[in-house]
């Protein structure tokens, strides 16, 4: 490796280290401050070393209820991902691969659901949840998600099926009669050897 290209690469290299350390940087100062006290945080200048602290994190998670969000919302997602990956990748997979009446008018209608804006639908969810006594209950989120979740896994396009698909593609022989026989009457007088002739108008 010659010098300029030594030159280039450490170029490249101390760029790269320059670029990665500006986007850690204020991820790495947001980390630092949570671990101050409240005068050390607003200080001027800026406290570099300090004695860490773990009060923050435990006034957000015990007296303002954190915990217990992030639990709900732990087991909400949970629940969406599993239920959109059980009913629609079976969903998807039945639309794809086999043929059946109005499965065209099923696919259209999984895609037509990207057209409405979710905003709409406040309303209905929120009269559904109060008929079934699911106001502020995490069942309804479930149930809410998991419809965008599910178009997004069985709105697969149909494609034909491999029995379809093996049709349009049928050998020589199932050809129709009185075209081979015309085919066969060419070849028997082109220039092709008898051999080939007889070997394909059998």
């Amino acid at each position: 490796m010659t010098a300029k290209r030594r030159a280039e690469a450490a170029l490249v290299v101390l760029s790269a280290i320059v670029l990665v350390v500006i986007a850690l940087f204020p991820i790495a100062w947001m980390f630092a401050t949570s671990l101050k006290t409240d005068n050390q945080i607003f200080s001027v200048p800026p406290v570099w070393i300090f004695h860490p602290t773990f009060e923050h994190y435990r006034h957000v998670l015990a007296d303002l209820g954190m915990a217990s969000a992030l639990e709900n919302s732990l087991i909400v997602g949970v629940s969406t991902t599993v239920l959109a990956i059980v009913l629609g990748a079976p969903a998807g997979y039945a639309i794809a691969r086999f043929r059946f009446r109005f499965r065209r008018d099923v696919w259209f209608w999984f895609i037509s659901n990207d057209m409405m804006i979710p905003i709409i639908l406040v309303i209905p969810y929120f009269l559904i949840a109060r008929t079934l006594h699911l106001i502020n209950s995490p069942l309804m989120l479930v149930l809410a998600y998991r419809r965008s979740r599910s178009r997004s896994s069985s709105g697969s396009r149909p494609i034909s099926s491999p029995r379809s698909r093996a049709s349009s593609t049928r050998p020589r022989s199932s050809m129709a009669p009185a075209a081979s026989r015309s085919l066969c009457a060419s070849r028997s007088r082109s220039r092709f050897p008898a051999s080939r002739s007889r070997q394909f108008c059998r």
